[in-house]
């Protein structure tokens, strides 16, 4: 069983143990690696104990649960990336108030679709989730029907 071997296995576990959000939580991912990397060359233990341990170094160290903060905000732009047949990606960016000034954040939406189909258009107002110590992690929680507070 190879570090990349080890490496799935911990992502897959990390998936199972937080219900695959991703965007709730932050698990410490270096320190299992480091852990995975140390015990594989100095101590050169069975891969079973190893991967075992890295679970347990996991669990111990726990993912972190994060606090979001939740605005309106206004989608600018969008933008379609190809998924193939006919499928696209919907990007969509979006400002937003966080307390201090307006920033831009953008996100992907769930669904795929066709393009002649949108989730989104420029102008439709929408709920953002944002962490306040990290303006990078954000994402839209619904579209709403408010008139918006500021324009595009």
């Amino acid at each position: 069983m190879g570090l990349t071997t080890l490496g799935r296995h911990f992502v897959l576990w990390f998936e199972l143990a937080t219900g695959g959000d991703r965007r709730r939580h932050k698990a410490p991912r270096f320190l299992a690696v480091a852990v995975v990397v140390h015990l594989k060359k100095t101590m050169k233990l069975n891969q079973h104990l190893v991967f075992i341990s890295t679970t347990l170094v996991t669990i111990l160290c726990s993912c972190e649960n994060i606090e979001y903060e939740y605005s309106f905000g206004v989608v600018v732009d969008t933008k379609h990336n190809s998924w193939g047949r006919g499928y696209y990606e919907l990007e969509v960016y979006y400002k937003y108030f966080d307390g201090q000034d307006y920033v831009i954040g953008h996100s992907t939406a769930d669904d795929l679709e066709k393009i002649y189909t949108r989730q989104f258009i420029p102008g439709d107002s929408v709920l953002i989730g944002f962490d306040p110590t990290d303006s990078s992690e954000t994402y839209i929680v619904k579209k709403t029907y408010a008139v918006p507070r500021f324009q595009n």
